[in-house]
């Protein structure tokens, strides 16, 4: 019995220690996670530096000759300029149209103002790249050509110059030939078809015309034919709608108007075509200061016009009607943002950025 009892202590006892052990084990580790390459980080790329922003020039030079009616808007536009846009306007005097036209490209000075067709010729001359900021028109500002003869004349229309002697070019004048040369053969004509004559000024034109030595010339209003309309009589032969068209084909800037009865002569409203005034730039100045050129002439449009007789063509309906030159992509900011820019007017800008590219390269 003793026995017995020793034996069951035992056990107990061997029991009794194996469940000691068994909790003094440790707990088994959780398995791990698989492990997973770590993507290198990767450093933000540096972003790119901002464009520095554009500012506008202390001063704004325009060029001029220093005299007549496109000096004296350009002075009055220079002053508004120095009043209201933070820019000085200054005038300096040049000898001519192109000479003016080559500062600007240089960069020497920031705009000038002469008709179109000469300065698109000597654009494309001296390889220059000129952009329009806007026009003005009217008669008083625009260079308005005419077919003159005399009241009593049988010419009453371009096709009735044939077998005439007309004094039809001024060699000085380089956009006289192409352009009756368009009006010409609007008819199917050519100088070919009358006795095709060159003249070095316009004395010799009115004079010959009123004493009989010619039968017709080609040429500008202004106080000849004033004076003519005093004296003899004048005719103005009017241009028929395509032959207004074939003047403006020409892309040297020459826009379709009405010669208005009493205006530098004239006996009636005749049709007939005008360079309107551009204002001219280039791309050395930057769009700030296009935009800002163009917002002060029109902000304070009412004003210009009362300046003097010729500004009153300076209206916003005229402000897009020279096409010789691609507008500043400043003064297309400006006009699209007051509506007056069309698609129309896209589609004429990039036909002229076109020939640019094509005349003088990329």
């Amino acid at each position: 019995m003793k026995r017995l009892v020793i034996i069951i202590s035992l056990i107990s006892l061997v029991g009794l220690l194996a469940w000691s052990l068994s909790c003094s084990q440790p707990a088994p580790s959780p398995t791990p996670a698989p492990k997973t390459s770590a993507a290198p980080a990767v450093s933000p790329k540096p972003s790119p530096a901002g464009a520095a922003a554009e500012k506008l020039p202390a001063s704004f030079v325009f060029t001029s000759s220093g005299k007549g009616k496109v000096y004296d808007l350009t002075a009055y536009y220079s002053e508004m300029l120095t009043k209201y846009a933070e820019m000085k306007g200054s005038i300096e005097m040049t000898p001519g149209p192109t000479p003016s036209l080559q500062m600007v490209n240089d960069g020497q000075a920031q705009g000038t103002a002469y008709s179109a067709p000469g300065m698109k010729l000597a654009a494309i001359d001296k390889k220059m790249r000129i952009r329009t900021l806007f026009c003005g028109g009217g008669l008083e500002a625009s260079t308005v050509v005419g077919l003159f003869t005399k009241p009593n004349s049988p010419i009453k229309s371009i096709k009735d110059l044939k077998g005439k002697k007309v004094y039809a070019e001024k060699p000085a004048i380089a956009w006289m030939k192409p352009t009756l040369a368009a009006l010409l053969q609007a008819n199917g004509m050519t100088k070919n078809d009358f006795n095709y004559l060159l003249f070095e000024n316009a004395e010799d034109c009115f004079r010959d015309l009123k004493e009989g030595r010619v039968d017709a010339f080609f040429y500008l209003s202004g106080s000849g034919t004033t004076e003519m309309a005093q004296t003899t009589g004048i005719f103005i032969v009017p241009l028929t709608p395509q032959e207004q068209k074939a003047a403006e084909d020409t892309g040297l800037g020459w826009a379709k108007t009405v010669w208005t009865k009493g205006a530098f002569g004239s006996p009636a409203d005749t049709p007939t075509v005008q360079a309107p005034l551009p204002f001219l730039t280039s791309l050395k100045i930057n769009d700030l200061t296009a935009y800002t050129a163009v917002k002060t002439m029109y902000d304070h449009l009412e004003e210009f016009r009362a300046s003097q007789k010729a500004a009153e063509g300076f209206t916003k309906d005229q402000a897009l009607v020279v096409w010789a030159f691609p507008y500043h992509p400043g003064a297309i900011k400006y006009f699209k943002e007051t509506g007056l820019w069309t698609a129309e007017h896209d589609k004429k800008n990039q036909q002229l950025l076109d020939e640019e590219k094509k005349l003088l390269g990329s």
